[in-house]
């Protein structure tokens, strides 16, 4: 039995955990029966008995960070309901939304998630880029490294803007040949 947990530092404990045998594949798990969850402005907040009181000596990041009780994790995420349980689905994170001039929300980490789901894409970023003056969604993509042609990758950006709405659609996409900085956690950075 294949069990995975995730966990925050701040709450000392499993927030979520899935099973192999009863996962929904892009859940981050069920939450855990000792969890309090609330979603303010699709910011996942949550309450547990395990969780710390505050950051040691930092009242900047305290206030920033808790509301009345409730820890404010910066995950945007969603529950869905599977046979019986609540499942949490982290959609990307808060300081990583790309807010466009109509005023829409859209998640990089969401678009990013649909473009690695192809087998040609090996890794990428979904950042705000400017095509003839205007901001747009964009994506840069490191291609597998036997595939060739503009064209594979117009119909792959295609094909995924057909399931989304206009304005989370990308617009534009550069193709990279060198991989993409990274921080000491892994997290890719511009």
């Amino acid at each position: 039995l294949d069990m995975r947990l995730n966990a925050l530092s701040e709450t000392s404990g499993a927030l979520a955990v899935n099973f192999d045998c009863d996962a929904i594949p892009y859940a981050s798990g069920y939450v855990a029966d000792h969890l309090q969850c609330k979603f303010v402005n699709n910011e996942l907040w949550i309450k547990c008995p395990n969780m710390m009181l505050r950051y040691y000596k930092d009242q900047e990041l305290n206030a920033k960070s808790f509301e009345n009780g409730w820890f404010k994790t910066g995950d945007l995420a969603k529950l869905e309901e599977y046979e019986g349980k609540q499942y949490l689905v982290i959609i990307g994170r808060l300081k990583n939304l790309i807010i466009l001039s109509n005023g829409e929300n859209v998640s990089p980490e969401e678009l990013e998630k649909l473009l690695l789901q192809h087998k040609l894409v090996k890794d990428c970023q979904v950042k705000v880029m400017t095509v003839s003056g205007n901001e747009v969604i964009g994506a840069e993509i490191i291609p597998n490294s036997d595939v060739e042609g503009k064209e594979v990758f117009d119909k792959i950006i295609k094909d995924i803007n057909k399931k989304l709405p206009s304005y989370k659609q990308i617009r534009t996409y550069k193709l990279r040949k060198h991989e993409f900085k990274k921080s000491y956690a892994m997290k890719k950075v511009n």
